[in-house]
Parts: C-alpha cells; structure tokens; sequence
C-alpha cells in the first residue's frame, strides 16, 4: 500500500484506538489514522518550517545587531579620541593667547609700536607702486 501525500485527510478521528487488533478492520480504522498521522506530520513540519525562517530571521537580526554594536563602539572609541584632541587644540590655542596677551603688555612691544607703524605704510606703498 502507497501513501499519497495529496490524498485528503479525513476530518474525524477513528471511531476506535489505533491498535494491531483493529487495524485490519472491516471499517479502515488503520487508513483513517494513518491519515490522520500523515495529517499531524504535515502540520508539525509546516510548523517546523515557519520556525526555521523565524529563527533565520532572527539570528540575522542579532548578527546585524552586533555589528552595529561594534561599529558604534569604534564609532565611540573615534569620537571618544576626536573630544581628546580637541581638548588638546584648545589648551594649546589659550596658551599662544596667553603668551600673545603678555607680548603685547610688554614694555618692548609698545616701545616698537610706532616702528611697527613706519613699517606697515612703507610696505603698503611699496605694492601700490607700479
């Protein structure tokens, strides 16, 4: 005897349990359970199936994740060392301030002021002259 996977499934359970006794009935209690086992083992792979593609999905999910995660710690660590040397520049920018503060405090950058002055309009005339 064959089983044909397309043959429709009777829709009530066996009048009787499925034993050796009865499997050989008269009334085909044997063909209806095992028509209603093929049944149940259509079910439970159809439902296997739908969990293997919810598992894929999901494991592809937590891998993209993970990698967001790793990217987003070297995304960190990189903006963690950009705030670092930003601090840096503007440490060393308020102290060219500060030392230009003091240059131009000083008793010798006043005293050179008018020189200072000379040299400035003697250069712009020099480029205004043909």
């Amino acid at each position: 005897m064959t089983i044909d996977p397309e043959r429709p499934a009777p829709t009530a359970a066996p009048s009787a349990p499925f034993c050796a006794d009865c499997a050989a009935g008269p009334d085909g209690q044997w063909a209806d359970a095992l028509a209603l086992a093929w049944q149940e083992h259509h079910r439970l792979r159809t439902l296997l199936a739908e969990r293997s593609a919810e598992l894929a999905l999901a494991q592809t999910e937590a891998f993209q994740l993970r990698r967001e995660a790793e990217t987003g710690g070297a995304t960190r660590n990189q903006m963690s060392r950009l705030e670092s040397e930003l601090n840096a520049l503007r440490y060393r920018l308020d102290e060219a301030e500060t030392t230009l503060a003091r240059f131009r405090k000083s008793l010798s950058w006043r005293m050179t002021t008018p020189i200072r002055w000379i040299g400035r309009v003697l250069k712009l005339n020099q480029r205004r002259a043909p």
